[in-house]
């Protein structure tokens, strides 16, 4: 007979979403509020970003063979800087590998996309696709989420 903790591990091990709370550390929460949080920070600027008229979708891809984390044991090179840390971050963490066991041998690319909307005038819901399903439907092995809100801000009573 299985206990209610047995059951709660059983069931987040198969739950095809998986909550990763306090993933990022308090200066990478912080440097990702700095470059996103504000609608006439630098990137939405400088991407001529607007809500209304809503800026078409756009993202960049990564290969995954390029993101190098700069350390003083290996002196690789950071080609895509913070956000490649982060991928690679992802790419690293033992939640997400317990969980995709194919990330490290299948995937090859990493793509990002970020939008400053309000509530309700965002992205519907969707299944991503590969160049959305032309040639063929191809899904990512996994989508990822980082959530931004503004600081001291709660969700839901949270």
């Amino acid at each position: 007979v299985a206990n209610n903790t047995e059951i709660k591990e059983k069931k987040a091990s198969t739950a095809i979403c998986q909550i990763v709370d306090g993933f990022l550390s308090p200066e990478e929460l912080k440097r990702l509020r700095s470059v996103f949080e504000s609608p006439t920070a630098r990137y939405w600027t400088d991407h001529n970003y607007a809500v209304e008229p809503p800026s078409p979708y756009f993202s960049y891809v990564m290969p995954l063979a390029d993101i190098c984390v700069a350390t003083e044991s290996n002196g690789k090179k950071r080609t895509f800087g913070f956000i490649g840390d982060l991928a690679q971050k992802i790419m690293e963490c033992p939640l997400v590998n317990e969980k995709f066991p194919k990330l490290q041998s299948k995937a090859n690319f990493v793509e990002f996309w970020a939008h400053n909307r309000p509530h309700a005038s965002g992205h519907q819901m969707h299944f991503d696709s590969d160049d959305e399903g032309r040639g063929g439907i191809r899904n990512p092995i996994i989508s990822t989420i980082i959530y931004i809100t503004a600081e001291n801000t709660t969700i839901n009573n949270g």
